[in-house]
């Protein structure tokens, strides 16, 4: 009898230990699965950073294309421009719009800068792209619209800034371009066109510099470590399955509460109340957002 009793110990042991080797399995395996599908979604980089203005202000180089000349030219240009009319007209370059597409990056930037006098929403962002795809897009405050029509930009973008940017000539594209768009605030506000922007101005291209272009839209420490990216998304997927769990045991509740699945009591529901469904309007558009910014489309 004691060695049956010994024999039949052994046995449920060997079938517990069979069972945890096959939970240990299956969790590694969920673990392993569901990391993965959560790095589909979550790999550590933030959606989209936008960057501050530069001390140059007039032009800022987040991609390290521009030349110390191209800077000084336009930080000089762009203070007279502003003096006489109260316009600015500011170029930037950024390697890449992390998830946001590029018109959204750039509308956002123009609102976030606010560039112009605030009453006369009379300032212009004119913003590259110079990673793998290529772009350009203007953003004109309200105040310039009639001036800087999507027609006029079109013809700037497509003539001053698509053939010098197919050529990787960034400091022409910017110069070109921005050259062109003051010339016609200078005309909108009746003002001399200064001779030195009657003769497109001429710079040396300069290569980006060595390291990561993107290192200067990014905030320290904002971008995870790989082996954190991964604890994260670990934590994310239990997490979800956590939650799954707690949904499924509260609803099971529920139903119990209100006479559903519970032998004996009448499976009509009739303790239920419907709260809903409430249309929220989802879909409309918040407008006057930004102090009067509107994008042309892009060029490039």
């Amino acid at each position: 009898m004691k060695g049956e009793a010994l024999k039949s110990t052994i046995k449920k042991g060997e079938k517990r230990q069979l069972a945890l080797r096959w939970k240990v399995l299956l969790f590694v395996v969920l673990s392993v699965a569901g990391t993965a599908f959560v790095g589909l979604f979550h790999d550590g980089k933030p959606a989209s950073v936008k960057p501050v203005q530069t001390k140059n202000f007039y032009i800022n180089d987040y991609s390290h294309v521009y030349s110390e000349q191209t800077e000084a030219f336009l930080w000089e240009q762009g203070r007279k421009l502003a003096g006489q009319t109260s316009a600015q007209v500011v170029v930037a370059a950024v390697p890449d719009t992390g998830y946001e597409s590029f018109g959204e990056y750039s509308r956002d930037m123009a609102r976030r800068w606010a560039l112009g006098d605030p009453q006369k929403a009379n300032g212009v962002l004119i913003l590259f792209s110079t990673g793998e795809k290529t772009q350009v897009r203007m953003e004109v405050g309200y105040g310039l619209r009639e001036r800087l029509t999507q027609s006029v930009c079109d013809e700037i973008l497509e003539r001053w800034a698509k053939p010098a940017m197919q050529e990787g000539k960034w400091n022409q594209a910017a110069l070109q371009t921005w050259v062109a768009v003051t010339k016609e605030v200078y005309t909108e506000y009746g003002r001399e066109i200064p001779e030195t922007l009657m003769t497109l101005p001429q710079a040396d291209e300069i290569p980006g510099v060595e390291g990561d272009a993107d290192a200067d839209l990014v905030p320290a420490g904002s971008a995870m470590l790989p082996w954190l990216v991964l604890l994260v998304n670990f934590g994310i997927f239990w997490a979800a399955v956590l939650l799954l769990v707690l949904i499924g045991l509260f609803m099971k509740m529920i139903f119990r509460w209100n006479g559903w699945g519970s032998p004996g009591v009448n499976q009509g529901g009739a303790a239920w109340v419907s709260y809903g469904p409430h249309d929220y309007g989802g879909g409309g558009s918040v407008g006057n957002s930004g102090g009067g910014f509107g994008g042309n489309p892009s060029a490039g």
